[in-house]
């Protein structure tokens, strides 16, 4: 793959807890010189991004629910909402975790719908982060038949707060079991340009990493 094709599989990330101004511009800096798809920062920087990155066809991407998804509903929707009237276009919404380990999936069902149509309703794409370092095979799957029936865009592994990040057996456990046109982005984890190619066979279309330029150059 050239420097481009890596490039347009990436979005730049930093979501750590002390994220900083200069940091945000340093990455926005690298996708406008790189051609990255896109970058994906904290809510509270959005506004910022989207002077950053002015009219260059980079995705702004921001987290919702993040790190551990047990916000309320109503709180993941209102973020939702307030995150594309700032300028964001993907949304990346953290699924319930504690939901998920207590199998209450029709609770995951409807946040998931709803936070979904909102999106949706704006011309703005929904990436699921399912966490899936945490997770069983089963527990997957039964998160997988939920996004295939709400209709998501992209299904997320991980937010890089977990011990355990993306891993290519689950990734292409997802990809086997996805609907054909929901994507998956890989994330958490991902340092040099051998995972990177690895999870693109493995069936991911997106890598989320803090590394891109390192792999890109690698």
């Amino acid at each position: 793959m050239t420097k481009l094709e890596i490039a347009q599989h990436i979005d730049h990330t930093v979501l750590k807890p002390f994220t900083s101004v200069e940091m945000v511009e340093t990455i926005s800096r690298e996708a406008i010189q790189y051609k990255m798809k896109g970058v994906c920062v904290p809510p509270s920087f959005v506004p910022l991004v989207k002077v950053l990155l002015d009219n260059h066809p980079i995705n702004i991407v921001t987290v919702v629910g993040f790190p551990f998804g047990y916000n309320s509903s109503t709180t993941k929707i209102f973020e939702c909402e307030d995150s594309i009237f700032k300028g964001a276009i993907q949304i990346d919404v953290v699924n319930n975790l504690s939901w998920t380990i207590e199998g209450k999936y029709d609770l995951i069902k409807e946040e998931l719908l709803n936070c979904t149509k909102v999106i949706h309703s704006n011309n703005a794409k929904i990436k699921w982060i399912i966490e899936s370092g945490e997770l069983t095979l089963q527990q997957i799957e039964n998160l997988i038949n939920i996004a295939n029936e709400v209709g998501i865009d992209y299904l997320k592994t991980s937010t890089g707060f977990s011990s355990i990040g993306a891993e290519l057996e689950k990734v292409s456990f997802m990809r086997a079991k996805l609907n054909t046109n929901i994507g998956i982005k890989a994330s958490g984890g991902i340092k040099t340009k051998q995972q990177f190619m690895s999870f693109l066979e493995a069936g991911a279309d997106i890598i989320g990493t803090s590394s891109s330029v390192a792999i890109i150059n690698e």
